[in-house]
């Protein structure tokens, strides 16, 4: 719970209008803002009480009984305080400050309902403060009312868009809601306003930690905090984790993407609710003068008693969920689930993450013998994070039938998350048998492969298949030039009856040089922080599914509304890189690059692509800027031993990095066949 703020200072006085105040009264309230501060309570009471006496009933005394219903609420005297309020409130009703704080008093006594009338009504008299809303979204979620708390939290981000408390709060919703990725992009996001702020550091360490699986990455942000915030109450909490993840040995297995958007299950996170000092939110509002009274149009929750009218979509939302229920009950069972799905939908376009599980949970109980409804149950629940739910519905629906496509891939990628591999394999053949359009699914067979198997053969047969039977797709000519460096055609014999005519090489461009496509967006001309952090968890949203286009649809509409975000082009680098399409995944990687040059997984990714363009010059360059900066990074190592170890002339350079990796990671899955080399040369 939030508590008022010590924090009073002396300009505040200016709004006891000194126009109209005699020098007695200003100094009596100079004198009790001063004991306020000092922790001198009774005594600024008295000094609040005797220039209120000085001229009983006034409007410049409004402020006045402000200051003196906090030094009442200081001495726990809380009828006191309540008086003083309203007292504050009769003579001004314009002050935002009295009326926020009879909503914090009456939350302080569980009073839920006067506590959100008194909110909304202060929310209502200022548009551009934050606070009420954020304390409403505290209420919301003491109560566990976590989709309000989120709405109402990004209604307050509108009023304050710069600040990195509130996206650390809907970081912690997001975690409460079943959305992981959502959660670490908002995490990234308060990074992106501050990077030294303790909580958001603490907390994406603890997602890197528990829900991404990924130690380095948690070691990294740990260490960050701790340099930030050393005195911190969970600085003991992160040495600990550090030791252990030392303990328990990194996982550094070199991956072709560092993917920041597709972390997986439920952990709690940190909830920052009660700000640091020096951060402008305090729970007693304080400004120089009184605000005036600007109208808002939707106030996060409604002080009547009276349920607004749902939106119109929402409304046609309900409408669908009866017809699909009058559906299913004459018999019409497919075009039933058919409605659930649209209804689904429409609630996901509205953010009701509730109401679209419900219409997918209410197909499964009226179709509880169709594969096809526990599969769409089953997606949903994989997309929320909630892994294990999703698990028994894709289950059912294969137990239902065993070759119903979606069943298969989601059980495939369940495998997958998991480090399941050969049961990984097993599923995605099943799902290519059972419906070989799909083009993700023989996509993602091949990347098995080749990036988690490391059998090159299989891979390059993988990719070839996928080539041949997807001839339009984008991805295409991506895994031919995959399948040709794994398992190259072998070349035939050159004879004088077919020795090919000789031609110009050609000149290849500069690495520096700008790409030959870049991404088009239209950059903003307002920033609009609430619209990109809508886009952005959007994109993260399609992302984790492996939607690369829509991902990157809303990823390029969250450049829109604000371009200043390297996370953004970070992402939108890993889904133009799986589609194949290197030119705009390097554009989009140099971009992040330059908005943060510690970024340093899109120097990562950024060097592969060059090395699979063979401008080894430019990944060396950019590999050795990532171990200057991070010599723990055992990817890079390996990254700098395979190109080097090309070369005969090089084979020292590939050793040296070689060891380091296998002293950063001797377990590494790599670790064996890179030993072998090792030793061999």
């Amino acid at each position: 719970m939030m508590k008022f703020a010590h924090i009073l200072t002396a300009g505040v006085i200016i709004a006891v209008s000194a126009g109209c105040s005699r020098p007695d009264e200003q100094r009596d309230v100079e004198a009790g803002v001063r004991e306020l501060r000092r922790g001198n309570d009774i005594r600024a009471k008295s000094f609040f009480e005797k220039a209120i006496a000085r001229r009983p009933g006034h409007v410049d005394n409004a402020m006045v009984h402000n200051y003196l219903g906090i030094a009442a609420w200081r001495l726990g005297r809380f009828d006191e305080a309540v008086t003083a309020f309203e007292d504050s409130r009769r003579l001004n009703p314009n002050l935002i400050e009295p009326i926020y704080n009879l909503g914090v008093l009456a939350a302080g006594r569980d009073d839920a309902r006067n506590a959100v009338r008194f909110l909304n009504e202060a929310a209502t008299l200022n548009r551009t403060d934050s606070r009420p809303l954020e304390y409403l979204a505290e209420l919301h979620m003491q109560r566990g009312e976590w989709a309000a708390a989120r709405n109402t939290l990004y209604s307050a981000l509108d009023r304050e868009p710069r600040s990195a408390r509130i996206y650390n709060n809907i970081a912690h919703v997001h975690v409460q809601l079943g959305q992981p990725a959502q959660a670490i992009e908002a995490l990234m996001m308060a990074l992106e306003i501050n990077t030294k702020y303790a909580p958001a550091l603490f907390n994406l360490a603890v997602a890197y930690d528990t829900l991404a699986g990924d130690p380095d990455q948690a070691r990294a942000y740990y260490k960050r905090f701790l340099s930030a915030a050393p005195r911190d109450e969970r600085a003991e909490a992160a040495r600990s984790a550090m030791s252990r993840i030392g303990e328990r040995g990194a996982a550094t297995t070199p991956r072709t993407l560092v993917d920041a958007a597709s972390p997986p299950p439920e952990t709690s996170l940190v909830s920052e609710t009660t700000p640091p000092p020096d951060e402008r939110t305090t729970s007693v509002a304080v400004t120089p003068e009184p605000p005036t009274p600007p109208a808002v149009t939707m106030p996060a929750v409604s002080p009547s008693a009276a349920p607004p009218a749902p939106p119109a979509s929402l409304a046609a939302v309900d409408a669908m969920l009866r017809q699909a229920e009058q559906r299913a009950r004459s018999g019409q069972v497919q075009q039933a689930i058919d409605t659930y799905v649209r209804a689904a939908e429409t609630a996901a376009n509205e953010g009701r993450v509730d109401i679209q599980e419900k219409a997918y949970r209410e197909a499964v109980r009226v179709a509880a013998d169709q594969p096809r409804a526990h599969a769409l149950l089953g997606q949903h629940l994989f997309e929320r994070g909630q892994y294990d739910k999703a698990a028994t519905s894709f289950r059912q629906s294969a137990t239902l039938n065993g070759d119903y496509a979606p069943a298969q891939l989601g059980l495939a990628r369940l495998a997958m998350r998991n480090a399941e591999y050969d049961a990984a394999v097993v599923h995605f053949r099943k799902v290519i048998e059972s419906d070989p359009t799909l083009s993700d699914a023989q996509w993602e067979f091949a990347m098995l492969f080749d990036k988690n198997l490391g059998l090159a053969e299989n891979a390059a047969k993988a990719y070839r298949a996928f080539a041949r039977n997807f001839p339009n797709d984008s991805r295409r000519e991506a895994a031919l030039v995959r399948a040709e460096a794994l398992a190259p055609t072998p070349k035939p014999q050159v004879t004088p009856t077919n020795r090919p005519v000789a031609t110009v090489p050609a000149v290849p461009r500069s690495p520096d040089a700008p790409p030959a496509r870049r991404i088009e967006y239209k950059p903003p001309t307002v920033i609009n922080a609430r619209a990109a952090a809508d886009a952005y968890a959007r994109g993260g949203f399609y992302h984790e599914q492996r939607d690369w286009d829509r991902a990157i649809f809303f990823y390029t509409r969250a450049l829109e509304n604000n371009d200043q975000l390297p996370g953004v082009f970070y992402n939108l680098g890993i889904c133009y890189a799986m589609k194949g399409d290197n030119d705009l995944a390097r554009d989009a990687y140099r971009r992040a690059i330059r908005l943060d040059g510690n970024l340093v997984d899109a120097k990562y990714n950024l060097a592969l692509l060059y090395r699979d363009i063979k401008d080894n010059t430019s990944a060396i360059r950019l590999l050795e800027e990532i171990i200057r900066a991070k010599p723990g990074y055992a990817a890079a190592h390996y990254a700098l031993g395979l190109i080097y170890s090309a070369n005969p002339d090089t084979h020292a350079r590939a050793k040296q990095h070689y060891q380091e990796f296998l002293r950063l990671a001797p377990n590494d899955r790599s670790a064996a066949v890179i030993r072998q080399w090792v030793n061999s040369h």
